[in-house]
């Protein structure tokens, strides 16, 4: 038992760094600049909309279905991927289906952060808004 508690201490000598490095923020601010102009530029601002005929009529009848849909992005520069150094952009879109809603209703309920505890419990304790 001694042992393996000694290992353990012994393996965690390498320590990682919490805090953000200058590079690693200016190239995630660039990646996230790239993107929103691609989306901007974009004639079709809905994901979904941007599917090959086919795939948009698959992914719309999983909706129907109750599905959830996720998909993993990609912004690219000129062909290329957009390095991040010490870094790694987690860049995805999600897709649900809610009959008898409106999007301002989905909203609202979203961004009701006072009441998310009720909402939501028992997976959120408590919310608060503290400024928008």
């Amino acid at each position: 038992m001694a042992l393996a508690a000694l290992l353990l201490l012994g393996g965690a000598r390498h320590t990682f760094s919490t805090e953000l490095q200058a590079p690693t923020i200016a190239a995630f601010n660039h990646y996230v600049r790239v993107t929103e102009q691609r989306m901007s530029n974009d004639q079709q601002r809905v994901w979904i909309d941007a599917l090959a005929q086919a795939e948009q009529r698959l992914q719309v009848d999983a909706l129907r279905r109750g599905s959830v849909v996720v998909e993993r992005l990609t912004t690219r520069e000129g062909g290329r991927d957009i390095n991040i150094p010490d870094g790694i952009v987690h860049h995805w879109v999600g897709v649900v289906f809610i009959p008898g809603t409106t999007v301002d209703k989905a909203l609202a309920l979203l961004q009701d952060y006072n009441h998310h505890a009720d909402i939501y419990a028992p997976a959120v304790a408590a919310s608060r808004l503290t400024s928008r």
